[in-house]
């Protein structure tokens, strides 16, 4: 009976609440300010549905979250739901510091019903400096736990971590290229799965520039330790 009954649920669900397939123009939600610099033009973009996906993101210090309530992908019934969902946006330090790292937390919950249905969850987190004659970019898959995919009948709750570190000590300006992706499946009429993502976080770490004259010690340092091996 209960299989029954969550499975009648779900399937209404992937109705009233998924809608694959319809690609929606980009949200620009505009700039923030964090305690540390600002965060310019968060945008969010699909290629698979309607957004919002991300929805409006709030700042706490040098942190910007986003409660990511519409993000889910379902499949009642043999077949496939894709939901890709990308962040884009700039970082900008204020004077006197650099990005020193940038990292991700997200969570989430998931539902399977049947042998056949199956869920998975990723994505990629792309750091790109953009300071003049730096450049370069550093990435890091999303590690998710418990180890996707998941299959067979049963829920439980998901939890994605990225991180990515900047060792330019005058990164001061960088983009962040966020991927998600879910996917749920079935491969029998009878079966249902559904993940969604509950919430998102992105950290951003900031240090002080150097002085002069400390990078001259540093190097004086790093030139006796040299000597003496």
């Amino acid at each position: 009976m209960f299989y029954r009954s969550a499975a009648g649920c779900l399937i209404a669900g992937v109705i009233a609440f998924t809608v694959s397939g319809a690609q929606a123009a980009p949200i620009n939600y505009g700039d923030f300010t964090l305690d540390s610099g600002i965060a310019l033009d968060i945008t969010e973009t699909s290629v698979t549905d309607p957004t919002p996906l991300f929805g409006v993101p709030t700042v706490y210090g040098n942190s910007i979250t986003f409660s990511t309530g519409l993000f889910a992908a379902a499949q009642a019934g043999t077949g496939a739901d894709i939901t890709s969902g990308k962040l884009t946006f700039i970082i900008q330090a204020d004077p006197g510091l650099f990005i020193e790292s940038i990292s991700l937390e997200e969570i989430g919950d998931f539902l399977m019903l049947g042998s056949t249905a199956e869920v998975t969850a990723g994505g990629t987190l792309v750091a790109t400096v953009l300071n003049p004659l730096i450049g370069g970019f550093v990435s890091d898959p999303i590690d998710i736990d418990p180890d996707m995919p998941q299959a067979g009948t049963g829920s439980g709750i998901w939890s994605g971590i990225a991180g990515v570190v900047l060792t330019q000590l005058d990164a001061t300006r960088v983009r962040i290229d966020l991927d998600n992706n879910l996917i749920a499946s079935a491969e029998a009429p009878a079966d249902a799965a559904l993940i969604d993502k509950k919430a998102l976080t992105i950290q951003i770490e900031f240090s002080e520039i150097p002085e002069p004259a400390s990078l001259a010690l540093m190097g004086i340092g790093l030139l006796a330790i040299g000597r003496r091996h």
